[in-house]
């Protein structure tokens, strides 16, 4: 893409905290092990320290209460929250923990006032052994509660729990981790597995799980990036209780086959620009010595993280895959029934009403699940080192290393406008556009917060 100096900003930050709570900042003379991540259904960043959990209220600024939890006794892995099903009364969210021998679900309760302020947690007698394997990664249904856990050891877990009591909060309670996915090295026992990692290597742990409740997705990244794409099957009510059933593996995209496509559209769109990881090329360079497309075809791709697209903005758009270097590859559902645009039209449609039921009852079925098209970042102005990214309404946030600093990338994006327009008018229910543009600031981290605005035009 080619970047002009469009003078900005495009981007505000809102809300800039001086600091972290003292309580976050890190206890090294007591603690050895820590995580943190955010949990936005719930407004809160937690960081673990071992056992012990805290809780922080990041709107409200550094000068906001954090909540000390301790209900676990092992290091802490993971955190996430999920939707409680509908048999459970009494509680806003459950906060789902991780550790190394275990997951626990644990009541999370507002105040009643409306103050927004959290009520101690409460354990639940909800938990699972993990047999020793380490939970990379966590995700749950926000339509079903459904709660889905992600193993170093390539294998996906559903957490299953139910209401075989009258009361749920003090008795024991049925609970079960169901497979979703397994390979044949995680099944193997211990000594067979042992000999397998020898010789073959660990199987490629999972490194996020994204569930697409508008579509009934769940999309799975492993840590050579691997996406699998899952389909979640209507619900449906059997005497009175809700039934959910195991879900379908869709397909598997390989990471040769996303550094192919990357390749090809390089190709197309910068037949003189020569692409080398890791280097930062000109066009005058790759102009006296290009790179062949083989060459190019075999670049090993980094996907660092998925990100989800609403229907109402993406269409038959599913999923964002974010390379390290910047590059986004935007994936495309193919339906069923793809002969006539009024197929497609029927799977970008929102749902009628609201609720569960709508949701489920709307939901498209896929068959794939391909490359639709592909954005890059101009290695000569911005060579960024992605680690994390995020979608925050119709913008994309980078996360990032530059030139040795701290960046967020913020990149505003159209993506019907992106659609119509690189399938060369081959999408009938969206209106042409009369130009697309892309516009990026660099936000720099630490010191201040320093701006670099730009353009993309493609």
């Amino acid at each position: 893409a080619d970047y002009s100096g469009d003078p900005g900003p495009h981007f505000e930050v809102s809300q800039i905290a001086a600091s972290l709570p003292p309580q976050l900042q890190g206890r090294p003379e007591a603690h050895t092990f820590a995580r943190q991540g955010i949990l936005p259904e719930i407004q809160r960043m937690w960081r673990s320290f071992d056992s012990t959990l805290l809780l922080w209220q990041y709107l409200e600024g550094s000068g906001a209460e954090v909540l000390e939890y301790r209900g676990v006794t092992q290091q802490i892995v993971g955190v996430t929250v999920a939707r409680p099903k509908d048999f459970v009364t009494g509680v806003d969210y459950f906060l789902v923990i991780a550790t190394p021998v275990e997951v626990s679900l644990h009541a999370l309760c507002f105040a009643p006032d409306g103050s927004g302020r959290l009520l101690p947690p409460a354990r639940t007698q909800h938990a699972v052994a993990t047999d020793d394997v380490v939970v990379s990664a966590m995700a749950s249904d926000p339509a079903t509660g459904r709660i889905f856990l992600g193993g170093v050891d390539g294998c996906i877990h559903e957490l299953q729990y139910f209401d075989d009591e009258s009361r749920w909060l003090g008795r024991p309670r049925k609970c079960r981790r169901a497979i979703v996915n397994w390979n044949l090295q995680a099944q193997l026992p211990t000594i067979l597995r042992r000999a397998s990692e020898a010789i073959f290597g660990r199987a490629e742990g999972i490194e996020q799980l994204l569930v697409d409740n508008e579509r009934g997705l769940l999309l799975s990244l492993t840590s050579d990036s691997s996406i699998t794409v899952f389909q979640l099957p209507r619900w449906r009510v059997v005497n009175g209780r809700l039934q959910e059933p195991g879900l379908t593996q869709i397909c598997c995209i390989s990471p040769t086959t996303i550094a192919n496509d990357i390749a090809r559209a390089r190709a197309q769109l910068f037949p003189d620009l020569a692409y080398v990881p890791g280097r930062t090329s000109s066009v005058t360079s790759s102009m006296t010595s290009p790179m062949p497309a083989a060459s190019a075809t075999r670049a090993a791709v980094k996907v660092v993280k998925l990100l989800t697209l609403e229907r109402a903005q993406g269409g038959s758009i599913v999923a964002c895959a974010v390379a390290e270097d910047g590059t986004r590859v935007f994936l495309r559902g193919v339906p069923r029934q793809t002969t006539t645009a009024t197929a497609m039209v029927a799977t970008m449609a929102p749902p009628p009403g609201d609720g569960a039921q709508a949701q489920e009852a709307e939901r498209p079925s896929i068959i794939s699940v391909a490359s639709h098209h592909i954005r890059f970042l101009d290695p000569s102005r911005h060579p960024v080192r992605v680690r994390d990214a995020v979608r925050v309404g119709s913008a994309t946030l980078l996360v990032g290393r530059m030139s040795g600093d701290d960046v967020v990338v913020a990149i505003s994006s159209d993506l019907r406008a992106v659609a119509q327009r690189q399938s060369r008018g081959r999408c009938p229910w969206l209106s042409p556009p009369t130009g697309f543009s892309e516009h990026l600031e660099v936000l720099r981290l630490g010191g201040g917060v320093g701006v670099e605005p730009g353009q993309a035009n493609q």
